[in-house]
């Protein structure tokens, strides 16, 4: 069973929180965008604060450790797959999609139904867990910053009279208060991250607080920064990999990117990546032809913050990274092929292609001489 955790105390609050959220979606960017929306919702808090329900794993103690609205936090989110993806052609009747038999009348299909089963009985105990937690913390309001309708029956099974959410589908019938459905899906609302958010937060007669922007503890940057203290600055923060592949430059232009920034003085380049990165970072560092970035993949995400804080400035993809270093208030230059640019940060330089987003077919479209154009328009790269 999921327990709650508390985060490290700021500021000693009048008492436990009162309203509870729950925040499905699994990316770091995701989190980060939202935060404006987190605040909100604490400052509408009787004591100030609000307890937060992830995904499991997510790394919130990491992204909310200088902060003092979350007051505890638990990953009671399971990742799921979905039971009807496992009714595929092939299982339909035992049969692949030529038609030949897999082995006994509806074997394929058996398997499928049972998988069903499975995933299903998994679903209610994440279900019954969650409603647990809430009912423990005896809260008055439940936002979900999201579609399903699990979380706002939990919420009710809680016992929790003011349930929020983004209204589709089935969620409505758990609601007291959240969207409309006026036809968009479920997908679309999600893209739109903080929007929709700032819409749910309205009709709660609330508003979203500032921009997305992360607090570090004191001296973190400094503690992240010692190690490399020996490295010329100025320090440059690199992100080539993201979740969407539409959203990875291609390595040859990347490195040479860093080859003209290498040239231009801007020597010291990290280049932040996960474990299942490596292989793309490992070709752009082959690519490069002049510049030696430092990779630093699999780093703790406490580390990452912390090193990005002291860099002066970051060149990304439409990343995790690139979130966190623009609500650092690292300058940021990145590339967005698949979305239009985000407008929460002054320090965001945005990299467009000329034709305008794409997303069949994202940033690799955008042409070396359009990057180099960018840093040299900014100030970056002499003219």
């Amino acid at each position: 069973m999921t327990e709650w955790r508390s985060l490290p105390a700021h500021r000693r609050p009048p008492g436990p929180a009162r309203t509870v959220v729950v925040q499905p979606l699994p990316g770091l960017g995701d989190m980060v965008q939202l935060i404006p929306a987190l605040k909100g919702l604490a400052r509408a808090d009787e004591n100030g604060g609000i307890d937060l329900i992830t995904l499991e794993n997510f790394p919130t103690e990491a992204v909310f450790a200088g902060t003092d609205y979350v007051f505890r936090h638990a990953g009671a989110i399971r990742r799921h797959g979905y039971a009807s993806a496992a009714l595929t052609r092939r299982d339909h009747g035992g049969r692949d999609q030529g038609g030949r038999d897999q082995g006994g009348a509806g074997g394929g299909a058996g398997k499928a139904r049972r998988n069903a089963v499975g995933e299903n009985a998994r679903r209610a105990l994440v279900l019954f867990d969650m409603a647990r937690l809430m009912r423990s913390g005896r809260y008055k309001r439940a936002v979900i910053l999201g579609a399903s309708w699990r979380y706002a029956a939990a919420a009710r099974l809680a016992g929790i009279k003011d349930v929020a959410g983004y209204g589709s589908r089935l969620q409505t019938f758990f609601l007291n208060a959240g969207l409309i459905p006026d036809g968009r899906s479920i997908r679309h609302l999600h893209a739109q991250r903080l929007g929709c958010a700032a819409i749910l937060l309205e009709r709660l007669g609330l508003a979203l607080e500032g921009a997305p922007e992360l607090l570090l503890p004191p001296g973190a940057p400094a503690a992240a920064a010692a190690p490399y203290a020996h490295l010329p600055r100025p320090w440059t923060a690199v992100a080539v990999g993201s979740a969407d592949p539409n959203r990875v430059w291609p390595a040859d232009r990347m490195a040479a990117v860093l080859d003209r920034l290498h040239g231009a003085g801007r020597t010291t380049q990290f280049i932040f990546a996960t474990q299942a990165e490596a292989p793309l970072v490992q070709g752009v560092i082959r690519a490069c032809q002049v510049a030696r970035p430092l990779p630093l993949i699999g780093q703790p995400l406490r580390e990452v913050m912390g090193l990005l804080a002291a860099c002066d400035m970051a060149f990304c993809t439409d990343s995790g990274i690139m979130n966190v270093a623009a609500s650092l208030g690292v300058p940021t230059h990145a590339l967005f092929g698949t979305v239009q640019p985000y407008a929460y940060w002054s320090c965001l330089h945005p990299i467009v292609p000329r034709s305008g987003v794409r997303p069949d077919v994202g940033v690799s479209i955008i042409a070396l001489d359009e990057v180099l154009g960018h840093f040299v328009t900014q100030g970056v790269l002499p003219g």
